[in-house]
């Protein structure tokens, strides 16, 4: 206990806005504390676990950029304890198996970083799993230039992230990220169909707070769209993290592949404080064909996959949802042959907005000849028009520009790559397309003026894309994917960009 409270009030000056040497040698003594508490002590590491927890929330942004770059600098590997054990492996005798196997496991266990045990100790602790998820998103935040949870400017995250520290913290993400996977493993996490009646109030209230794609009105639209005909909400959920979607997904029965945001989304109800409708409401022949004995639906439609949690990004949560959602659709209604989604485009808008104000500069991209005839094309129909550019994002784009526009996000989906490059391998640049193809989905087709609200307008004048699950072919896609950056295409989308073969793409 005297030991705790002795690290504990050491640490108390670290709260502020930066930590100084001094702070920074306090913070090292507790953490190597806390990694190093022998092992069936139970109460000292929880003591010490909580004054880290609570210490870290109480620091300033930059203040926990420097916490993190602590973890990261002085509490890696060490690399002596590596090239010790390194070498006691190399002088073993090759046919004395045990010491071989021993030596192996002593340099395993010098490759492990002093950090790992650090969050093991966290995991272990009440709502352990929820703080090292918040303190992923904050590292994600300082790696990304202050876009994931620490609210930092860019200036400000990359003042504090140096050259030398930045690999070392990468380093300790891809360790957290590697270890968020084993402990948010599918054995883990519970499958839930949601329900007005049955699910707890706390995680459906979590359910409208989270949700980006298509927003919730609030209760009254949340309690329409789990009443409505052919519609459903699932979400994994953790048991160290009671109350919290972790990733959900709102799904639409149809006898068709939906191709508009109509086809799937009803407007909320009427009431105080509620938005204006969306989109149409679903055709009313829908429900009462059920009514009436008609045949069950064939398709089922993803229209919304959500994964909130910053902290949880590269965690295959959404592939392993989508597929248990299908199996368990599929023992639910035997009939559903064809799984799709109805998705944004979000990247495809500021994309296009950067090609037009760039339109004399030829394009970088392997298939940059298809992508500036396709420009050409834009801007005759654009000025048959005599509309200006403004027009594609703020009201429905001219029919005349419906094909070029089709054939620029095509071009835009197959080839662009992260960081404006086109042709092999690398991700596609938008993250909708990214998330997707690398689940092991197809891209099935583009849709026009699938979604006129201010929001759809302005991502992607208006279109919205379907992806093909396949369920026999996903695992197959998914490793073509990541191994060579192909995309995946129907004919129809190959068409769109030219005829190439889909494995160019």
């Amino acid at each position: 206990m005297r030991r705790a409270a002795q690290l504990s009030g050491a640490l108390r000056t670290a709260r502020r806005v930066l930590i100084n040497r001094q702070d920074e040698a306090r913070v090292r003594a507790l953490v190597r504390s806390v990694a190093r508490a022998p092992v069936g002590d139970d109460v000292l590491p929880s003591l010490l676990c909580a004054d880290v927890r609570r210490t870290y929330a109480e620091l300033q942004p930059a203040g926990r950029v420097g916490f993190l770059a602590v973890l990261a600098t002085h509490f890696d590997v060490d690399g002596d304890a590596v090239a010790r054990a390194s070498a006691a492996l190399a002088g073993v005798d090759a046919a004395d198996d045990a010491a071989r196997l021993g030596a192996q496991a002593a340099l395993r266990a010098a490759l492990a970083p002093t950090y790992e045990a650090l969050f093991d100790r966290l995991a272990q602790e009440d709502d352990g799993l929820r703080f090292l998820v918040g303190l992923r998103a904050d590292l994600l935040g300082a790696l990304d230039g202050g876009g994931g949870g620490v609210p930092a400017t860019a200036e400000a995250a990359s003042a504090l992230v140096s050259a030398g520290e930045r690999p070392r913290l990468l380093a300790l993400d891809g360790s957290l990220r590697r270890q968020l996977s084993r402990w948010f493993d599918t054995g883990l996490l519970s499958l839930q169909r949601l329900d007005w009646h049955a699910t707890p109030a706390a995680l459906l209230g979590r359910l409208i707070e989270l949700e980006r794609v298509h927003t919730f009105g609030g209760w009254g639209d949340l309690r329409a769209r789990l009443a409505a005909p052919r519609r459903q909400i699932f979400a994994f959920t953790h048991p160290c993290m009671e109350g919290e979607p972790l990733v959900f997904v709102q799904v639409a029965l149809a006898d068709a592949v939906p191709r508009a945001l109509r086809d799937v989304l009803a407007p909320p109800p009427p009431g105080p404080g509620a938005p204006p409708p969306a989109a149409s409401p679903p055709e009313p022949e829908a429900a009462a064909a059920d009514a009436d004995g008609a045949p069950p639906p064939t398709v089922a439609c993803f229209y919304s996959i959500s994964s909130p949690f910053v902290g949880l990004r590269g965690v295959p949560l959404g592939r392993l949802l989508i597929k248990q959602v299908a199996a368990a659709l599929s023992r639910q209604s035997p009939e559903l042959r064809t799984f799709v989604t109805l998705s944004p485009v979000p990247g495809f808008g500021p994309w296009l907005r950067g090609r037009l104000a760039a339109a004399d500069v030829p394009s970088p991209a392997a298939n940059g000849v298809a992508l500036d005839v396709a420009m050409g094309e834009l801007r005759t129909a654009m000025a048959a028009a005599a509309v200006d550019d403004d027009a594609l994002w703020s009201a429905p784009p001219p029919a005349a520009a419906t094909d070029a526009l089709l054939r620029l996000c095509a071009l835009y989906l197959c080839t662009v790559k992260r960081g404006g490059g086109g042709g092999g391998g690398g991700r596609p640049a938008d993250p909708v397309a990214a998330f997707h193809l690398r689940n092991g989905a197809t891209l099935l087709a583009l849709r026009p003026a699938a979604n006129p609200s201010e929001r759809g307008l302005r991502e992607s004048a208006g279109l919205m894309v379907n992806y093909s699950y396949e369920l026999a072919a996903v695992d197959a896609n998914h490793s073509r994917h990541v191994a060579t950056g192909d995309v995946i295409a129907s004919e129809e989308v190959v068409g769109l960009c030219g005829g190439a073969p889909a494995s160019k793409l």
